[in-house]
């Protein structure tokens, strides 16, 4: 039997998702987010380079972090809306 709650939980403590195994799954985008910040190992939280993709069909429009606003800035294919 597999305690998924408990095994989530020290896989994200431990910041090493990958030794559960198994696929995390979040209720919430939010979530989601929230446990891939917290497992994620060396990185400046301060200046996270983040995207978000609604869906494959909908590239037209993405969110992204701060850390990733001079990237826009300075590609002409890029633009804030």
């Amino acid at each position: 039997m597999v305690f998924l709650a408990q095994t989530y939980a020290n896989a994200v403590a431990v910041k090493c998702p990958e030794d559960a195994k198994i696929l995390i799954v979040a209720d919430t985008d939010e979530e989601a987010i929230r446990i891939a910040i917290q497992a994620a190992r060396g990185v400046d939280r301060e200046r996270l380079k983040l995207v978000r993709i609604k869906n494959m069909l909908e590239l037209g429009t993405i969110e992204i972090s701060e850390a990733l606003f001079n990237h826009v800035e300075v590609n002409e294919k890029l633009a804030f809306v």
